[in-house]
């Protein structure tokens, strides 16, 4: 039983790997409305939960990190800042634009911790990585690892959208973002533990429109259970919002 686990979550996570890699790598910064307004949105989110400059080791993980959206404000803020993604393409294109070069970038598969973790001031799990695990466990897991790496007084700060709630109907179809020559829009399946993601992107070429069509799963993880699971690995959750379906927790070990 435990290989087969094993074995499912390797192929859930290569799944994933391709996904970015072949399918949104290329459209990444401009699904989540532009590289440059996304670097600016997680600035401003890190000045409203109270994140200052590092008072500690100065060492931070992004884990999940993409193309930066979280690394490069963290470094401005003078943290040393090892981002982890199982993406090289994404982290290829965050090197590219690191100009502070205190960012070292991991490509890794995060439900193997031995490939990345290291003792930190701060961890930060933002946008939608946690759904993207393989299964509850394994976030539970996760967050039980990240927690122990932090230093005393360290925090970790998740964020991620609540799917807990199904939507019905034609709400189910989720016009995500388009412009002259792109559309993308999102299909949601729900099921029991998860909902899959049907992403429909239409490119327009030289010939006319294109469609490019992927599915993924994303674990349908509430609010109250990721904020439960953070006490139980030892943290204090000292912020705990919401805005619509997207969750923002703040805990830290003290």
């Amino acid at each position: 039983h435990e290989r087969s686990a094993n074995e499912a979550s390797e192929e859930a996570m290569a799944k994933i790997r391709a996904h970015y890699n072949e399918h949104l790598a290329d459209h990444y910064s401009w699904l989540y409305g532009g590289w440059e307004a996304n670097v600016a949105k997680y600035g401003r989110v890190f000045e409203e939960v109270g994140l200052g400059a590092p008072g500690g080791s100065g060492v931070a993980l992004d884990l999940g990190a993409g193309n930066g959206f979280q690394s490069i404000p963290l470094a401005e803020r003078g943290f040393s800042v090892r981002a982890v993604d199982i993406s090289e393409v994404l982290l290829s294109q965050l090197r590219a634009k690191d100009a502070t070069r205190s960012i070292e970038t991991v490509v890794a598969d995060l439900t193997e911790t031995e490939g990345y973790l290291t003792r930190c001031e701060l961890a930060v799990c933002m946008g939608d990585t946690l759904p993207h695990l393989p299964d509850a466990a394994t976030v539970e897991r996760l967050l039980a690892a990240w927690a122990a790496a932090l230093d005393e007084g360290g925090a970790l700060i998740v964020s991620f959208r609540d799917l807990s709630v199904a939507l019905r109907g034609t709400k189910r179809f989720v016009p995500v973002r388009s412009d002259e020559d792109r559309i993308l829009t999102c299909f949601l399946e729900y099921r029991d533990e998860v909902v899959v993601v049907n992403d429909l992107l239409h490119l327009r070429d030289g010939t006319g429109w294109q469609q490019r069509v992927e599915a993924y799963p994303k674990l349908r993880l509430s609010q109250e259970w990721v904020a439960a699971r953070l006490e139980a690995a030892g943290l204090a959750i000292e912020l705990n919002k919401r805005d619509g379906v997207l969750v923002t927790i703040l805990a830290r070990r003290r």
